[in-house]
C-alpha cells in the first residue's frame, strides 16, 4: 500500500513516483502488470490527476513503465543489478542510497519504503554540468554579429569561415540567464585570501570545492564517490585528455563515440593514436556493434535526450554496464545537459548504478555558469585515480584558483541550486516560444519536437540531401547542427535557442525558413 505523507516538504508526484519505482524494484509490481490508471491512482491515494500523471510519465522516461493506447500502464522488466567492485562496501552516507534505486547496498530490501514514500531526504532537483559542446568554436561578439570562427574549417581550409549572426548550433549559455552581480561576491570574497591566489593550487583541484561537488553530485546525481576522486579540471577538453592519457596507461585503444558527441572529442581520440568508431548510443544494434567490433571504451551521454528527447532507459543503461563488465571495458559518462530538465526530476547518472567501478564519470557547469569560468570535474574509476598519481609528474592543475573558490562558496552559500531553477524556468519558457515561432515559418513538412530540457529543439524532415539545409543556413548567415541519418531519408537537426535573445528569436527562425524555402 502507498501511502503518502503531505507534511513531508517533497511534491507529491515525486513521493508518488518513489513509492511506485521502489515497488517495481522490489517486485512488488512485476513485469507485464498493469498500474491502477491515473484516475484509480489519484483516488486511491487522495491526490490530483496531475500528481500521478507527472509521476507516471517520470517513471516512463526512465523506462521502468510503458504506455499503452488507452490502456493502463504496463510495467516494464527491470535487468537484475550487477553486482561487482562495490558489493559489501558501506553504502554512501548522503540522500543517494535511495535517489536511483541501485545505489546503496542493494541486498537489503528497503521495507520502510513499501510502506511509506516520506523519504529521509529529498534529492535535490537537478544536477551537474555540461560542457558548452559547441564544435569547439571560438566567438568573438561585437557590437552588432557574433562572428564564429570553426577551429577545424579554419585548420583544414586555412580561410576565415564564414560570417554567422544567428548561431543555432552552439549551446553557449543563454546571456540573459545568469546574475553577474551574485558571482561578483563570491570572487570578492576569493579575492581575500591572497596567500592560497599566490600558488598554482593542488593538483587535484582546490579542497573546499571536491568537497562541494561530491556532496552535490551524490545527492543530485546519485554519484557513488568520495572527495578524494573527484578531480577539477578546466573543461571538457581538458578532461578528455586527461582520461584518453589514462586510459592508454591501461592498454586501451579503441573507442566508440555518440554521432551527437561534440566534434572536438574525436579529434582527442585521434591524437592520441585510438581507432574511432561513431555509433548511435540509442540505437537497437549498440551491444552487438560494441562487441562484434571490439570496442574498449565508449564515451557516451546517457542523461542528454537526443533530437527526439529519447534519453537512455534503466534497461539500456543496465546492458551497457554488463557489457563493460564481460569485455573489462570502461564507459566515459559524459552528464551532458543533465540539470536542465524541464519536467520531473534529472533522471540519475550511470556511474550511480555502477557496481564494476568500470564508469568515468564527467561534468561542467558550463551550461549553468558561463563557460568562460573554464571549470569541470571528473570523477575517476578507482583503478585509474591510482594511475593518476602514479604518474601525477604527467599531469598540471590548469583550473585557477579564484575561480575554482569562488565556485566552492556559491554552492556552499545555495546560489547554485538557485541558479539551476531559474535556468531551468527560463529555459522552459524560452523553448516554448522558439518551438512556437518554428512551428509558424517552417511549412507542415518539417517536425519539430518539444524539448524535454535543455537548450535544444529537433527538427525532422523527409529529405535525402542533408547537406543542403546546413550549406543554405550558412549563405543566410546561421549556423545549425545535422544529425547525418542518409540511411533512413530523414533529415535530423538540432536548433540550440540558448545563445541567441530572445529578442532576436523570431528575425532569426525568419531568416532561416527563408532560407530553407523550396527544400
Amino acid at each position: 500500500m502507498i501511502v503518502l505523507d503531505a507534511n513531508a516538504g517533497v511534491p507529491m508526484y515525486e513521493q508518488v513516483y518513489e513509492a511506485v519505482k521502489v515497488h517495481i524494484e522490489q517486485g512488488l509490481f512485476r513485469p507485464g502488470q498493469r498500474l491502477p490508471s491515473i484516475r484509480a491512482m489519484a483516488a486511491q491515494l487522495g491526490v490530483s490527476k496531475i500528481t500521478v500523471e507527472q509521476a507516471y510519465l517520470q517513471l516512463a522516461t526512465e523506462g521502468y513503465i510503458q504506455a499503452h493506447n488507452r490502456a493502463p500502464y504496463e510495467v516494464l522488466e527491470i535487468p537484475q543489478p550487477l553486482v561487482g567492485y562495490y558489493d559489501g562496501m558501506t553504502p554512501i552516507n548522503s540522500t543517494s542510497d535511495r535517489t536511483c534505486g541501485i545505489v546503496g547496498n542493494l541486498r537489503e530490501p528497503k521495507e520502510e519504503f513499501l510502506s511509506s514514500v516520506k523519504p529521509k531526504s529529498i534529492v535535490q532537483s537537478v544536477t551537474d554540468t555540461i560542457e558548452q559542446k559547441v564544435e569547439e568554436t571560438i566567438a568573438y561578439r561585437d557590437k552588432s554579429t557574433v562572428c564564429i570562427a570553426n577551429h577545424a574549417l579554419h585548420k583544414e581550409t586555412n580561410i576565415q569561415a564564414p560570417s554567422i549572426i544567428y548561431n543555432f548550433a552552439t549551446g553557449a549559455m543563454d546571456p540573459e540567464g545568469f546574475d553577474f552581480k551574485r558571482w561578483k561576491r563570491f570572487i570578492g570574497y576569493a579575492l581575500r585570501d591572497t596567500k592560497r591566489l599566490m600558488t598554482y593550487g593542488q593538483l587535484e583541484g582546490e579542497p573546499e570545492l571536491r568537497s562541494a561537488l561530491n556532496q552535490y553530485l551524490q545527492q543530485a546525481r546519485g554519484v557513488r564517490a568520495s572527495a578524494e576522486r573527484v578531480l577539477v579540471t578546466s573543461g571538457t577538453l581538458n578532461s578528455l585528455h586527461m582520461i584518453a592519457s589514462l586510459l592508454q596507461y591501461q592498454g586501451k585503444s579503441k573507442v566508440a563515440i555518440d554521432r551527437q558527441s561534440p566534434s572536438f572529442a574525436k579529434a582527442v581520440w585521434k591524437d592520441y593514436g585510438f581507432f574511432v568508431l561513431e555509433v548511435d548510443t540509442g540505437g537497437p544494434q549498440l551491444i552487438a556493434t560494441l562487441q562484434a567490433e571490439n570496442v574498449e571504451v565508449l564515451y557516451c551521454m546517457p542523461s542528454h535526450g537526443d533530437s527526439m528527447g529519447r534519453i537512455m532507459t534503466i534497461q539500456e543503461r543496465t546492458e551497457l554496464l554488463r557489457w563493460a563488465q564481460s569485455q573489462s571495458a570502461f564507459i566515459i559518462e559524459d552528464d551532458y545537459d543533465s540539470e536542465l530538465r524541464y519536467y520531473g526530476k534529472p533522471v540519475l547518472s550511470l556511474q550511480g548504478m555502477d557496481f564494476q567501478d568500470c564508469v568515468i564519470y564527467m561534468g561542467t557547469p558550463s551550461k549553468v555558469l558561463p563557460p568562460s569560468i573554464r571549470l569541470s570535474y571528473l570523477v575517476l574509476p578507482v583503478v585509474l585515480y591510482e594511475d593518476f598519481h602514479k604518474h601525477r609528474k604527467a599531469y598540471g592543475q590548469s583550473a585557477g584558483v579564484l575561480e575554482q573558490l569562488a565556485w566552492a562558496m556559491y554552492m556552499d552559500e545555495g546560489e547554485w541550486h538557485k541558479q539551476i531553477r531559474r535556468l531551468r524556468k527560463h529555459y522552459l519558457e524560452k523553448s516554448k516560444y522558439f518551438t512556437s515561432l518554428l512551428r509558424h515559418y517552417l511549412d507542415d513538412t518539417y517536425e519539430v519536437i518539444d524539448p524535454e530540457g535543455g537548450v535544444y529543439a529537433g527538427i525532422r524532415k523527409a529529405q535525402n540531401k542533408s547537406d543542403v539545409f546546413r550549406t543554405r543556413a550558412l549563405k543566410a548567415s546561421c549556423d545549425i547542427k545535422v544529425i547525418d541519418r542518409d540511411e533512413t531519408g530523414i533529415v535530423e537537426m538540432l536548433l540550440s535557442f540558448s545563445g541567441i535573445p530572445t529578442r532576436d528569436l523570431e528575425r532569426a527562425v525568419q531568416v532561416l525558413a527563408e532560407a530553407w524555402k523550396g527544400l
